[in-house]
């Protein structure tokens, strides 16, 4: 009885099935993300990079992001919040220069230790003399968490004993809105940054003062080139290491009857 149900009414037979097209077969093992539906429906996406992203983007993120700092006690505090964990009242140096026998040379590391507290106060290590070296630190962490970026220049003098000083550069003097169409040197500049063929950064196009001033010479602006100096893990390790190298010549020079 019920095989009969079941030849009259068609229950249980497979029903006839068509072959896929090729387009059906290909949208078929496409991930479950990137197939259309009624989730995605109107969600226009484009092939871009992340520079053409930043392109359009970048200065009006980062003035909503200054401004949400400065008039947000919120976004203030999360900024405080971040430069306390990461500097506190800054990262200091315990110099461990050892002798040929493995002990350490007392006299080699109070000298050097002398000379970076004498280059860390603002009159020598910070080139418009206003900032400690610790208030330098706090100030590239602050940028860092605002801006997104932030710049050290080194110039080569100093009014201390070690000729070198430092200059913050804030990310609004790079000059992301230029793009050189033919190349420089044999590199190309995107977004005020000049690299080479592997994309690596060689130099920085730098406005020689901030877009934003008004309060600067009524002259116009122009870049500045600036070469990149050289990679570096740690900024107080790379200023340590100079001044250490410094003193140490400086020590050798004055033993060998050279100038102090």
């Amino acid at each position: 009885m019920f095989e009969a149900v079941k030849n009259v009414f068609g229950f249980g037979q497979k029903k006839p099935t068509r072959a896929l097209t090729p387009s059906e077969k290909s949208l078929s093992r496409t991930f479950a993300a990137a197939r259309p539906g009624r989730l995605n429906d109107g969600w226009s996406t484009m092939t871009t990079s992340a520079d053409m992203e930043s392109v359009t983007s970048l200065t009006a993120l980062r003035n909503r992001s200054r401004a949400l700092v400065r008039d947000n006690c919120h976004a203030k505090r999360a900024r405080e919040v971040v430069t306390n964990n990461v500097i506190g009242m800054g990262i200091g140096l315990q110099a461990a220069v050892q002798s040929t026998r493995g002990n350490l040379a007392t006299a080699v590391n109070d000298a050097i230790e002398t000379a970076l507290a004498d280059w860390c106060k603002a009159d020598a290590c910070h080139i418009g003399g206003s900032l400690h070296f610790a208030d330098i630190e706090r100030l590239l962490i602050s940028e860092v968490f605002e801006a997104g970026d932030v710049f050290i220049r080194i110039h080569r003098q100093g009014r201390g004993a070690v000729p070198m000083s430092l200059e913050v550069i804030e990310a609004e003097r790079l000059a992301d809105e230029w793009e050189a169409s033919t190349s420089i040197n044999g590199n190309l500049v995107r977004q005020g940054i000049e690299c080479d063929a592997f994309n690596r950064p060689v130099a920085y196009w730098i406005h020689e003062y901030h877009p934003g001033d008004p309060r600067r010479p009524m002259v116009q602006d122009r870049l500045l080139r600036i070469p990149q100096a050289g990679r570096a893990d740690s900024l107080n390790l790379a200023v340590a290491t100079g001044v250490a190298l410094y003193e140490i010549r400086r020590k050798a020079l004055t033993l060998d009857g050279g100038p102090a």
